[in-house]
């Protein structure tokens, strides 16, 4: 049985990337090193996303290799049905809290948002 899934995204930008889920989406600060974060959410289906910068010394070398294409799907109280980017361009999939077919799928459709592409 899979106790737990964390999505792992490596950014140098790991404040910039902290502010976007944190603001966006009600992420907080779980566990923080100097070259990774671990962002939880919690809610009666808690959601947790690792931040990990690549480029510093003490980083493992097997999280340094980076990923080629991430797909989040989030649930939000508001502002749902679209898809987001964050700053290290991972598509955040954003649904509404009840929007769930009968067998308990949740839809969504793509938004276009200008953001600002990795650097």
């Amino acid at each position: 049985m899979l106790a737990s899934f964390r999505p792992v995204i490596c950014t140098s930008r790991l404040d910039e990337t902290r502010a976007f889920y944190a603001g966006r989406f009600g992420f907080e600060t779980v566990r923080e090193a100097p070259w990774y974060l671990v962002l939880g959410r919690p809610a009666p289906r808690p959601a947790e996303l690792t931040l990990v910068d690549p480029s510093h010394p003490e980083a493992p070398e097997e999280w340094k290799r980076p990923v080629r294409a991430v797909r989040i799907v989030l649930e939000a109280d508001t502002g749902g049905g679209r898809t987001v980017v964050d700053p290290n361009g991972v598509r955040v999939d954003v649904v509404p809290k009840a929007a769930r077919d009968p067998r308990g799928e949740v839809p969504w459709q793509e938004e276009s948002i200008p953001t600002r592409r990795p650097r």
